[in-house]
């Protein structure tokens, strides 16, 4: 009788070990990558740290001629957030002129 009551756990068992094995991966996995927003002389920032070393230090737009700063916190940090996000899919981090279009206010 217990070996039939553990062959029918077994599975769920497995299955179980499983995914908290995956979710810890994804969980660790997404804390590898830092945003840093900071203000300068001309608007703001962002670095983007990789296992705590700066891997990406941006004081300026990306995309647009001349060094222009981004205006505002908000469009530094999304365009940040692009950025790692790219890098979590193993895609170049850079960003074309259209995706900076959609984030940031000219």
């Amino acid at each position: 009788m217990t070996r039939m009551i553990n062959k029918k756990f077994f599975p769920g068992v497995v299955t179980f070990i499983l995914l908290t094995v995956i979710a810890v991966f994804y969980i660790t996995r997404e804390q590898k990558y830092q945003i840093y927003l900071y203000k300068t002389e001309q608007g703001w920032g962002y670095d983007i740290s990789f296992q705590k070393k700066l891997f990406i230090h941006q004081p300026f737009m990306p995309a647009v001629k001349g060094q222009v700063a981004f205006t505002d916190r908000k469009s530094a940090r999304k365009t940040a957030v692009l950025v790692v996000k790219k890098l979590r899919h193993n895609q170049l981090p850079g960003i074309s002129t259209d995706e900076l279009k959609s984030i940031v206010r000219f």
